[in-house]
């Protein structure tokens, strides 16, 4: 599996992001700017990539000579966490305390940790047991339950 690469408060500031409050509030150029939902229930919001200088990307142009730039995707509880603590690393995971991110209020700072991808792994298996999955096995829970 691949992980997302570094985000820095910087990336951000050059694709023109001059705010994100700790709530989750994103601003760009002093207006707030819609966030997307994914079908996966993921706040997100779109930034344009940019060279070390600060200038947008392009990777094409239209009939009419307009130029296509380069947009990525990123999570709203990554661009938080950019913002707020400097960058998130290559290889990190920003993740739900609460494991909930359907609400905007789990995306509040202080809903938030840095974890390695075998951290978060670890997180979520040690949860399993909290949500109720149907089960079609012939036997009790119990006896898969030992086996783990």
């Amino acid at each position: 599996m691949a992980y997302a690469r570094r985000l820095t408060k910087e990336d951000l500031e050059r694709a023109g992001i001059t705010n994100i409050t700790e709530d989750g509030r994103v601003f760009r150029q002093g207006l707030e700017i819609p966030l997307n939902i994914t079908p996966a229930g993921y706040h997100t919001l779109w930034i344009y990539d940019t060279d070390k200088d600060g200038n947008y990307i392009k990777y094409g142009h239209t009939a009419n000579g307009h130029y296509y730039y380069r947009q990525r995707m990123i999570g709203l509880h990554r661009a938080m966490w950019a913002w707020h603590h400097g960058e998130v690393p290559q290889g990190y995971v920003v993740d739900h305390i609460n494991n909930s991110h359907e609400n905007l209020e789990d995306y509040y700072l202080s809903n938030l940790q840095l974890l390695t991808p075998a951290q978060n792994t670890a997180k979520e298996k040690s949860n399993w047991h909290k949500t109720e999955i149907p089960c079609m096995l012939s036997k009790p829970r119990s006896f898969y339950e030992n086996k783990l």
